[in-house]
């Protein structure tokens, strides 16, 4: 299987990743039932993954900062 590389990752959809994620695991355990090393692909297994927990924490980063963007100066302490 080749290796796919960091843009081939970065340009695929979120969907893709998921199916990525699954196709590689069904390989693995395939591999592992031939009683033969699965490392490669457990180790591409986490590239994948990463990217798919990136986007998730970008994202989610992202609306924060909208949301804090949105109540700038909310708060007021001129009583104080």
């Amino acid at each position: 299987m080749k290796r796919l590389s960091e843009q081939e990752i970065k340009s695929m959809s979120d969907n893709e990743l998921r199916e990525q994620v699954k196709l590689l695991e069904f390989r693995a355990d395939d591999l592992r039932k031939r009683r033969e090393e699965p490392q490669r692909i457990e180790t591409e297994i986490c590239y994948v993954q990463r990217e798919i927990e990136l986007r998730r924490k970008f994202g989610h980063a992202q609306q924060t900062a909208r949301v804090t963007e949105s109540h700038e100066g909310a708060l007021s302490f001129d009583n104080l």
